[in-house]
């Protein structure tokens, strides 16, 4: 039920919910006193939410006759569909009383007019006290009140004479002179008696009384007004008429304003504003003047209240007409009769708001307002208004300590929202400090700047120029950079350029570079140098920042030279490199290297690049790292001479500059040398030899020295020793050999082809013919294949076949293995 009540109603009043609240019957089908006082006490909340507008109970009474209904809370949907049509209610609110043994159960529902039916529900219970049971035991006829004297007449019914009024009366004091008047004043004391002590339906019928007797007894009806407001349920109509009666018989009927303070309660309540301000302006303004309290409630400081608020609205609605003259005539009303702290605001305001400015007239008021109130708005308003007068008068200091002001009071104040005034707030604030910003800047003030911007940014936490100007700060001071990059950091999240472009990128790739980060560096200051030329700007730091990405380039590449890595990622940070900045030498020697590295397709357009960056600067590096480049792009292309004059270069290069065996490239630019250069082994070989003289095959073992270039060519030398049961043979010659790779550019595995001879010489045992010995030379051919191990000196590994022919005309084949030793 509560969740309905507080179904949002667009504000405007014109598209209220229209509802009717039947009384609440026990389960007999009777109201009592009760049910009466239930659904009066529900009708007075609804309204009061101001989201509902509640039908009369005259006009509900005639209805409910015209639909053979009582105002009992029975009602089905057939039943409520046509209270809805009649009425042109939206819902009925119905329920029941049920009587357990120490409670009374209150069951509510809602059933909408449109369908029949029920959309809420609740349910309450209330102690059996003495109230309660008085209440119970109260039986309330169709339509009609809770009074037990069925004959008592009520002002305006038939049978009331208005007619021979006297005259109306200046005050309910004046109660006219003779026995009348003595009568009146009894009946006065009398209801006065009997509303102090609370015994409200008592005064109700004395009132009656009086005015049967004296109808124009104007405060007998401004009584008889107050008790159908405190007699449950309360008659709200009745009691307009009464005290409407009262006020016009005579100027003050109670004599202390309550009568037109209980008048301006009842226009609130309907919506009548302008007459609800009157009437509770008057009741005030007579109650200061009478400084007694004759009437039976403590109402001056609500009534106050109540007229405050409604001049507040009206000043208000002027604001949203844009009639500033009116609302500031409103503002100076309302100060010269209650002098209000919200009114010198409004004023103030109204006053700022106008055409022209006057902003010394809202600066003597809003400091009056301030005078009387820390907050009259509830939040910071004031002082936010306060600093907008100062800033129009110039004197931008106090407008900076108001400003302040408000934004601290608002931001104690807010619970779930900043208030709307406050982004105009910090408008003025940040020009306020943009003006001391600039002054630091120019002067060079920078550890001033530093105190001043720590301060800003904790009352304006997302000023994005703040946050940059404070990095600068630091940065030019040498101070703090893990805080200088902090702030940079927070300004470019929340600002995408809080400055002229490209500048904030700039600085926080400078604090990158200063933190050691160059890789978010070189993206930073990229991007500011984009922004610029985009731009079409060429401010100062342009020449600051290309050096800077420079640096922040080298940095990275010094650390791919040093240690290697990812191919891809350094092609393409060297291309980066290359388009930002044209004149860098070592962009395009990078990139050329690296396509050196991804194979030989692209080898002439590295071999370009590495002649472009030469060019710019002989050596970028300053080692020879480009001499090694050069090496492996002459390699690639099988120029070995040149790949080895380059190399040696790089090599020589790098001793001159103390270059570290520990960097990569100078590892791999010595290994890729030696791996060019001509190289030294020791040959051990084992073979199967079949002869032509023998029948039987033996074993020849190998020694030797080789020397050449690996997948080139090679010389060497060897000694062979062969023994078997019929012979002993012994060879020494030399050999040339031709080797190529079978994966190139593996530089694994290769085959080779060999021509050799020298001498020989066999011993021989033949039991028919005796032993001999036979000397001669011989030729051979031989082929096979070579795998290589390692990178520089390199083990080599051989497994082929050779053909030996002698002059005589003898031959040897052989198979073998042999193992070459890397010799330095």
């Amino acid at each position: 039920m509560n969740s309905w009540m507080k179904t949002p109603v667009r504000r405007g009043g014109t598209e209220k919910m229209r509802i009717a609240v039947l009384d609440f019957p026990d389960l007999g089908g009777n109201v009592t006193g009760l049910g009466r006082f239930v659904a009066e006490e529900l009708t007075t909340r609804l309204f009061l939410t101001r989201r509902f507008e509640v039908i009369e109970r005259q006009l509900l009474n005639k209805v409910l006759d015209e639909l053979k209904l009582s105002a009992a809370g029975f009602v089905d949907s057939s039943s409520a569909q046509e209270l809805g049509k009649l009425l042109g209610v939206s819902a009925v609110v119905s329920g029941t009383l049920s009587q357990l043994a120490t409670t009374v159960r209150v069951n509510a529902r809602v059933i909408t007019t449109s369908t029949g039916k029920i959309v809420a529900a609740a349910s309450i219970e209330l102690s059996k006290d003495e109230g309660v049971m008085q209440l119970l035991q109260t039986m309330v006829p169709p339509g009609g009140g809770i009074f037990s004297d069925p004959g008592a007449t009520l002002p305006g019914r038939p049978g009331e004479g208005l007619g021979g009024h006297s005259a109306p009366v200046d005050s309910g004091d004046n109660l006219g002179g003779g026995f009348a008047g003595r009568e009146e004043q009894t009946y006065k004391d009398r209801i006065e008696q009997a509303l102090s002590s609370g015994e409200y339906l008592k005064a109700h019928s004395l009132c009656q009384e009086a005015l049967a007797k004296f109808p124009a007894f104007a405060f007998a009806h401004a009584a008889l007004g107050y008790t159908y407001l405190r007699i449950k349920p309360a008659n709200e109509e009745q009691a307009l008429l009464a005290l409407e009666k009262a006020v016009a018989l005579a100027e003050d009927p109670w004599g202390d304003g309550f009568a037109h303070y209980l008048l301006g309660r009842i226009y609130a309540n309907r919506g009548r504003r302008l007459e609800a301000r009157s009437a509770l302006e008057k009741a005030a303004l007579r109650h200061q003047a009478v400084g007694i309290r004759r009437s039976p409630e403590d109402w001056f400081n609500q009534a106050v209240r109540m007229c405050l608020e409604l001049y507040r609205e009206e000043i208000e609605a002027c604001w949203a007409e844009q009639d500033y003259t009116r609302a500031i005539n409103l503002s100076q009303q309302v100060i010269d009769k209650f002098n209000p702290a919200f009114a010198y605001t409004a004023k103030g305001y109204s006053l700022l708001k106008s055409k022209p400015v006057r902003a010394a007239e809202a600066l003597n008021s809003l400091l009056a307002a301030l005078a009387l109130a820390e907050r009259p708005y509830g939040d910071g308003w004031t002082n936010y208004l306060l600093g907008w007068a100062y800033w129009e008068t110039g004197d931008k200091d106090k407008a900076q300590e108001a400003l302040e002001r408000a934004v601290a009071s608002a931001q104690q104040s807010a619970v779930l929202s900043s208030p709307d005034w406050k982004t105009d707030c910090l408008r003025l604030l940040r020009y306020c400090y943009e003006g001391k910003i600039e002054t630091f800047l120019v002067n060079g003030e920078y550890d001033e700047a530093i105190d001043f911007l720590e301060g800003v940014i904790t009352f304006v936490p997302d000023y994005a120029y703040a946050y940059v100007v404070l990095g600068y700060s630091y940065l030019m001071t040498e101070k703090a950079p893990r805080r200088a990059l902090e702030v940079l950091e927070k300004a470019v999240a929340l600002e995408e350029a809080p400055v002229e472009p490209g500048w904030t990128e700039y600085l926080l790739g400078w604090a990158y570079q200063r933190n050691g980060r160059h890789g978010p560096a070189v993206d930073a200051l990229g991007k500011a140098l984009r922004k610029a030329e985009e731009a079409g700007l060429a401010p100062e730091w342009v020449a600051d920042g290309r050096q800077r990405l420079a640096e922040s380039y080298d940095q990275l590449f010094n650390q791919f030279r040093l240690r290697g890595g990812n191919i891809s990622y350094y092609l393409v940070l060297a291309e980066a490199s290359i388009e930002l900045l044209p004149e860098y030498a070592t962009g395009y020697a990078v990139k050329g290297y690296c396509l050196t590295e991804l194979g030989t397709e692209r080898t002439a357009e590295a071999l370009a690049l590495l002649q472009q960056a030469e060019a710019l600067k002989e050596d970028p590096t300053g080692d020879g790292w480009i001499y090694y480049a050069f090496g492996r792009v002459y390699h690639q292309k099988g120029e070995r001479k040149t790949a080895m004059f380059y190399l040696e270069q790089a090599l020589r290069r790098g001793a001159e500059a103390n270059v570290s065996e520990r960097y990569y490239w100078y590892r791999q630019c010595n290994t890729l040398y030696q791996r060019l250069s001509k190289q030294h082994r020791s040959m051990y070989g084992l073979a199967v030899t079949m002869d032509s003289t023998v029948e039987e095959p033996y074993f020849m073992l190998k020694i030797g020295s080789e020397e050449g270039h690996p997948f080139t060519s090679f010389t060497g030398l060897k000694l062979r020793l062969g023994v078997s049961s019929e012979l002993w043979r012994a060879e020494a010659g030399g050999e040339l050999a031709w080797e190529g790779d079978i994966f190139p550019p593996t530089e694994f595995l290769g085959w080779y082809v060999l021509l050799g001879g020298g001498v020989y010489g066999v011993y021989g045992m033949n039991e028919g013919t005796g032993d001999y010995l036979d000397l001669g030379f011989y030729f051979g051919f031989e082929t096979g294949l070579r795998f290589y191990f390692g990178e520089a000196n390199r083990f080599c590994f051989t497994i082929g076949s050779e053909y030996r022919f002698y002059p005589e005309g003898e031959s040897t084949v052989a198979f073998g293995v042999n193992l070459g030793l890397p010799v330095r």
